[in-house]
């Protein structure tokens, strides 16, 4: 054999092992860029749940504020209420409702801004009507509030189903 035939031969070898070895490494990079998508997701949806939380207490709060002028509550629930406070906690529902609500809207396929303006305008009418008309008004927003309530368990029970299937 001559040198130019072991030059051939050992670059030929050469050539194989870097092949091989550049085909290990892509795999280690394809499966440490898999395991990055899976933890970024798993952040994404740590950070949808927290808000879904976040929205589910103000729920709460907005639709024990109303429940006093719903269909359950009687005259003695109306003594000593302070309906701007009511108001108020409906209110901090609605603006981060309709701060996620396109978020909610695009991912979840619910649409919610229809219903935050619905709430907001019968808000309005609440925060402007006597204390007479209060208690159905304040039944029309607490049948509201109970929707987006209705929302937010879709919302979360969509996520929990997508969770669920990864």
């Amino acid at each position: 054999m001559t040198w130019e035939a072991v030059i051939t031969v050992l670059g030929t070898v050469a050539s194989f092992r870097g092949a091989w070895v550049s085909i290990r490494e892509s795999r280690k990079a394809a499966m440490a860029a898999t395991e990055a998508e899976r933890a970024r997701m798993g952040i994404l949806q740590h950070r949808q749940a927290r808000e879904l939380s976040e929205l589910q207490s103000l729920f709460r709060r907005a639709a024990n504020a109303m429940a006093k002028y719903g269909p359950g509550g009687g005259i003695e629930t109306l003594i000593g209420a302070n309906s701007q406070q009511d108001a108020r906690e409906v209110l901090s529902l609605l603006l981060v409702m309709g701060e996620w609500g396109c978020r909610l809207t695009s991912e979840h396929d619910v649409q919610t801004e229809d219903n935050v303006q619905e709430a907001l305008r019968l808000l309005e009418s609440f925060d402007s009507c006597t204390a007479e008309d209060r208690r159905p008004t304040g039944s029309q927003l607490l049948l509201s509030v109970n929707a987006l309530g209705a929302l937010l368990s879709r919302v979360q029970a969509s996520q929990e189903d997508a969770a669920g299937r990864r």
